[in-house]
């Protein structure tokens, strides 16, 4: 920790230049600014510039090749994700009984989807047919993060972000004025670096810069 302009970039640059001097060490960078594009880029890794087009889409729900069904740790990321896509402000989390209601919602789409990942669309889908008031309500919640609205272009698509690079950066500068999809997008990231590293070989870094900018609420 330390005051803007007080060396701490600098020397997590120092850290990850060493880190990298070794032969197939991992490095994955989620990043507010561009504190680390020239890093990134002499050891020619994949900067990503994360902004609100077409360029860009990342679906929260999708499994890794070979995988039939989401792992518990998928299933609790996603509903850490929709506590910020559900909750109202000055609110940290949803209730325990509608979290048990949207576990099994979660698992219900998994199962109903065969042959692809599904997307939010298909959980809004599942949400809609329930007979529980609650999740009626969630499915009209997920309207702005679906389908062809901005926040939906970016995650109710199939992914075009790649993690196959050892060296990878997301800078989400160009959301800072989307503070809950900002927020949104960590959860998301993070958890899609965890699949890519969890059985590489070598050392691997995950770093968040700026992170206390991209965690919503209070506690």
């Amino acid at each position: 920790t330390g005051v803007s302009g007080s060396g701490k970039s600098f020397l997590a640059n120092y850290i990850l230049l060493n880190h990298l001097k070794e032969k197939n060490n991992q490095l994955s960078i989620i990043d507010v600014g561009n504190s680390y594009k020239k890093l990134v880029t002499i050891f020619g890794g994949d900067y990503l510039e994360v902004k609100l087009s077409e360029e860009f889409a990342i679906n929260p729900m999708e499994l890794t090749p070979g995988e039939l069904k989401p792992s518990n740790r998928k299933i609790k990321s996603l509903l850490a994700f929709l506590d910020i896509v559900f909750c109202d402000e000055g609110q940290s989390t949803i209730s325990k009984l509608d979290r048990n209601l949207l576990e099994k919602a979660l698992l219900d789409t998994y199962e109903r989807i065969q042959g692809r990942s599904p997307r939010l669309s298909d959980l809004k889908e599942t949400l809609e047919k329930s007979d529980e008031p609650s999740l009626k309500n969630y499915a009209k919640m997920l309207f702005s993060w679906t389908g062809d609205r901005p926040y939906g272009i970016l995650l109710d698509r199939n992914s075009t972000i790649s993690f196959k690079s050892n060296v990878v950066a997301f800078d989400l500068y160009g959301l800072s004025t989307y503070k809950d999809l900002q927020s949104a997008l960590i959860l998301i990231l993070t958890d899609a670096i965890l699949d890519k590293v969890e059985n590489a070989h070598g050392k691997k870094l995950i770093v968040v810069d700026e992170g206390w900018s991209l965690i919503r609420g209070s506690a």
